[in-house]
């Protein structure tokens, strides 16, 4: 597995560090906490693995890290790291999410603000959240 540079490692401190902030008198929801998962393989992905650090309840904030991201490769950014911070909300079992802020190192990516996602979660229909998954109709989410 590849490492988090330095500073990589402490932007994305301080992007958990505001999330949970934010979110700290907030209960929490079936989608809170980490998620790992895997970009699919060439073509369609680059297979590299991503998570997700998600806290608060209906309104979460959600941290989306790409330790290899393609979008930065192609954007010619200072780092291959993608992160990026979104807001969301739930409906039901759909976590629904927007970009605020996206950078690939000290690159901004301007152009994904407001863009969204989708997260479906499937409990497996047990009451065990070891097992829930998320699908985002890209990458299959399992929690770390």
């Amino acid at each position: 597995m590849k490492r988090l540079s330095v500073a990589t490692s402490l932007a994305v401190c301080g992007l958990l560090l505001s999330a949970s902030l934010a979110s700290a008198a907030r209960p929490s929801t079936a989608f809170s906490g980490e998620w790992i998962g895997n970009d699919p393989p060439f073509p369609d992905g680059d297979g590299s693995t991503v998570h997700l650090f998600v806290s608060g309840g209906d309104r979460p904030q959600i941290v989306f890290i790409d330790e290899f991201g393609t979008v930065c490769v192609n954007e010619d950014a200072s780092s291959t790291v993608f992160v990026a911070l979104l807001s969301g909300f739930v409906d039901g079992s759909t976590l629904f999410a927007r970009f605020n802020v996206a950078k690939c190192g000290t690159t901004t990516l301007t152009f994904l603000r407001g863009e969204g996602a989708a997260y479906e979660l499937d409990d497996q229909g047990d009451s065990d959240p070891a097992n829930d998954t998320l699908w985002d109709g890209f990458v299959l989410w399992t929690r770390a």
